[in-house]
């Protein structure tokens, strides 16, 4: 047992240097690319409609709260965001369908 350890230390203490501090200084906290929080929302999006039959609706605001998380910053305060902008919507859906405005 000890030897297939021992063979496993030598394998990694093999790689270059640099190779192994970006080993080590792997951090699931770092900031996301743009990019990939982008297609883990649109991922979500689709998941929630086709594999797990959600209703749009719902699928939506999942990944909103999911792309929100992922964004850099407080997590009450990207809640929150996500949480106004979903009210501000509502509220102008409503306004217009109550108040009789032409779209």
């Amino acid at each position: 047992m000890e030897r297939g350890l021992h063979a496993r230390a030598s394998f990694f203490s093999a790689w270059p240097v640099h190779c192994q501090a970006a080993a080590h200084s792997f951090n699931l906290l770092a900031p996301l690319h743009p990019l990939l929080i982008l297609l883990v929302g649109m991922t979500t999006i689709l998941a929630g409609i086709l594999a797990l039959r959600l209703n749009a609706f719902l699928a939506l605001i999942t990944a909103a709260i999911v792309v929100s998380l992922l964004a850099p910053g407080e997590p009450a305060v990207k809640i929150a965001r996500v949480a106004e902008g979903f009210g501000r919507t509502a509220g102008s859906i409503g306004r217009h369908r109550a108040g009789g405005d032409r779209w």
